[in-house]
């Protein structure tokens, strides 16, 4: 599964301390990397999706996604709060983890499947613990090796 998404970009020490502060980090950071041609297009299409449910799923962990046109390759954001964003979870509580997925329109099965991986992943508190604790971006590269 290693080849469905370039390396992922690693944030380690997001600022934000709201939903919306979150997305425009991490939206910048892929537009910074060329993995998106329109910050206000892609966060609108996050946003979208959020409307529909929430992606912040609790015990601190939030995945945003969206699939839209802005989107030139598969990409993922990893960003770590220390003391957590204020984001519209299910549990109510702070999340700490959070995993943006960008996806060009046409990628439903690669969009579907890191999805799944991701979410398998994060059911074991040991690879969240593992992602707190992570004291550089290769370190979180490598713990995220085997989920894309």
């Amino acid at each position: 599964m290693t080849n469905l998404v370039k390396e992922p970009i690693v944030l380690l020490n997001l600022q934000a301390k709201e939903e919306d502060q979150a997305f425009d980090e991490m939206i910048a950071s892929l537009h910074a990397a060329g993995a998106i041609k329109s910050v206000k297009a892609f966060k609108r299409a996050i946003i979208k999706r959020e409307k529909l449910s929430s992606t912040g799923f609790g015990e601190g962990v939030a995945i945003p996604h969206a699939k839209h046109r802005t989107v030139k390759h598969p990409m993922i954001v990893f960003a770590r709060s220390k003391d957590g964003v204020n984001y519209n979870s299910h549990d109510g509580k702070p999340v700490h983890l959070l995993f943006m997925l960008a996806m060009p329109l046409k990628t439903n099965d690669v969009h579907l499947e890191v999805l799944s991986q991701l979410a398998r992943r994060l059911m074991h508190a040991s690879f969240k613990e593992q992602l707190l604790i992570a004291e550089t971006e290769e370190a979180v590269k490598e713990l995220l090796k085997e989920t894309y």
